[in-house]
């Protein structure tokens, strides 16, 4: 049996292990880094100056990264201290809470200190958390939204109080508005099946009631991006690059007008009077933010209206594609899956380590994907000789490494938690469908990039390495305990909705 005391130390414990790990990766070299040039940031002097008009004409993706970035530049400003700075202390808050909740989730689970803060350990000690932790980019901030998300639902499904299930709303919301790849409909299908698995264990009527003002709520929110976007470019779509994307690595001919912007940055004099047409309502800030070829770093804008414009006809092309060639698309869907299962730290396109270049630093991170994602391809390619799937599996002519971690690891617990969440619905145990939206959650962050564009898709594996985590721990209680890979857990307790 645990207590509050037990709590409050393994709290404390995460703590010191947290700032522990935080002064090991500044020792090898780990400082913060702000990339303006990345594709995904808008220019960072308009931000600065014109965070609200910023957002107001951003079209290449949902705003929270911008937003955030908004926040970082004005926040340096009246601290006259640099972008990384701010940065850095953001993501160590970040980085504290998202230990303390996993720490949270993993001591109900095991009710044991011990084995939470091995969880917390194991976490901590991947150098991509690490990469990830230095880097102003999606991926940290997701692994906190993300953990936040299966919280909520926990304490949603255990006290079934409406607050938790609005707090569950906003911040599914948030996840979908911060990345391309948590699109609306995942919001959708992890706020259902939340709402159904309370239904299914604790009744209906209650579930369907409570659940009506935090749904307007989802809704409203991820509704209100396409229709600002709608209002001002005339366009309902949640990212103007859904079609570039689409079309990476396809066998389909980029749009002339975006390939001649992409390659020079210039546009010719038929789109350049057309644009000029199309935005003579624009502020200056905004005409800036969608016509002008380079940010003020010298860099590509990629907030560009051609993006904007060529995107139904490359996401049409695109679609009917895959529709045409089912079969090479699962062959490429099941490459792009090891693309995903590679180490987190690997670079997506040479292949090396990424992070300081601390001797100490690179062999420990060596040691780790030598361990955890050691290269089984030789010997999958000779067991299953289907040329068609392993010429797939190669970026820029290079084979890609079938890891251990892909070929084991990752299928064994996903199917393995499968199996136990449904035996635990079954009994209508609270905790199996917790198990259950972190399962949607790693599975959504596999399936799109293998259905979509999977190069890049290692990295953004770091999101859900927390809840994957969760699942594994979830399986190896169950081991442990030797119930036959049954749930431990007790049947929900009859009790009355919080309405």
């Amino acid at each position: 049996m645990t207590t509050s005391s037990d709590k409050i130390k393994g709290i404390l414990l995460t703590t010191l292990l947290y700032f522990a790990a935080v002064a090991v990766a500044h020792g090898v070299g780990f400082r913060m880094e702000v990339p303006l040039s990345y594709i995904h940031l808008l220019d960072s002097r308009i931000v600065s100056e014109h965070p609200a008009t910023s957002l107001w004409y951003l079209h290449n993706q949902p705003p929270g990264l911008n937003a955030v970035l908004a926040l970082v530049m004005n926040a340096s400003r009246l601290l006259d201290a640099s972008p990384e700075k701010v940065a850095k202390l953001l993501f160590l808050a970040v980085g504290l809470l998202g230990a303390w909740l996993l720490f949270q989730m993993l001591f109900k689970l095991t009710d044991s200190r011990i084995a939470a803060l091995a969880g917390v350990a194991v976490l901590l000690a991947s150098p991509g958390y690490h990469l990830f932790a230095n880097l102003f980019f999606y991926t940290f901030l997701l692994h906190l939204l993300l953990l936040a998300l299966v919280w909520m639902a926990w304490r949603f499904l255990e006290e079934r109080k409406p607050k938790h299930l609005y707090g569950f709303a906003i911040v599914a919301a948030a996840t979908s508005l911060t990345r391309n790849l948590y699109h609306p409909l995942w919001a959708v299908l992890a706020f259902s099946l939340l709402v159904l698995s309370a239904g299914w264990l604790h009744g209906w009527r209650g579930a369907l009631r409570v659940q009506i003002g935090p749904a307007a709520v989802l809704l409203l929110v991820l509704l209100a991006w396409p229709l600002k976007n709608y209002l001002v470019f005339e366009h309902f779509v949640y990212s103007s690059w859904s079609g570039f994307n689409l079309r990476m690595q396809l066998p389909v001919a980029q749009h002339p007008d975006l390939n001649r912007y992409l390659s020079s940055g210039q546009v010719t004099p038929h789109m350049a009077r057309r644009l000029r047409r199309a935005t003579r309502g624009y502020s200056e800030t905004g005409r800036k933010l969608v016509l002008t070829a380079r940010k003020s770093d010298g860099s590509l804008n990629w907030n560009h209206l051609l993006f904007l414009w060529t995107n139904q006809d490359i996401t049409r092309r695109a679609t009917a594609w895959r529709l045409g060639h089912i079969r090479l698309w699962l062959a490429k869907g099941i490459g792009q899956y090891w693309m995903f299962t590679r180490a987190t730290y690997t670079e997506s396109y040479e292949g090396g380590i990424r992070g300081p270049d601390s001797p100490s630093y690179r062999a420990y991170a060596a040691a780790v994907r030598r361990l955890v994602f050691a290269d089984l391809r030789p010997f999958l390619e000779r067991l299953v000789p289907i040329q068609t799937l392993h010429d797939q599996a190669k970026i820029r002519k290079k084979p890609v490494p079938y890891t251990l971690f892909g070929a084991i690891l990752f299928p064994a617990t996903m199917a393995a938690s499968l199996w136990l969440l449904l035996a635990g619905l079954r009994r209508r145990i609270p905790e199996a469908a917790v198990m259950g939206v972190a399962w949607l959650c790693v599975f959504w962050n596999v399936l799109v990039p293998c259905a979509t564009y999977g190069f890049e898709s290692n990295r953004a594996r770091f999101t859900t390495l927390p809840l994957f985590l969760i699942l594994f721990w979830y399986v190896l209680r169950s081991l442990n305990r030797g119930r036959k890979l049954l749930p431990h857990s007790q049947p929900a307790p009859a009790r009355g909705w919080s309405l």
